[in-house]
Order: C-alpha cells, then structure tokens, then sequence
C-alpha cells in the first residue's frame, strides 16, 4: 500500500522537480517529499529483512530455551 502511495506521490510530483519558477517554499516542499519517500523506504527495507526476521529467530531461541510453545 505505501509503495503504491509513495509511486502516486512520485508520478503527481513530475519526480519531485519543481518548475522552473517555483519559489523557494515549493522548491523544499518536493526536497521534502523526496526526502519521506527515501526514508520510508529505508524504514520499510529494515523492517522487512532485518528487524522482523531477527524477531522470529530471538522467539525460536526463546521456546527453544524455554520449552514453549507460544510466547505470552
């Protein structure tokens, strides 16, 4: 869903590049928008490959320690 959300954003911007006659306020309105885009992207890309998946080994170790079945 954010990835659709961030391509519409990207496409509704021209690629985050202003006119040529965009004033100063606008011109950090897109470096702005720019900059969400690649942060959530970063945040996206840490949840999913370094985060969650350190998560499910810590809980495997956990009922492997513990002997159970579902964490509480």
């Amino acid at each position: 869903t954010v990835g659709t959300l961030l391509r519409r954003m990207r496409a509704a911007s021209g690629d985050y590049l202003p006119p040529e006659d965009a004033c100063p306020t606008f011109i950090e309105a897109y470096r702005a928008l720019l900059a969400l885009e690649t942060d959530l992207h970063r945040h996206i890309h840490l949840e999913n490959n370094i985060l969650h998946p350190r998560t499910l080994t810590l809980e495997k170790e956990f009922r492997a320690m513990t002997g159970s079945h579902s964490v509480s």
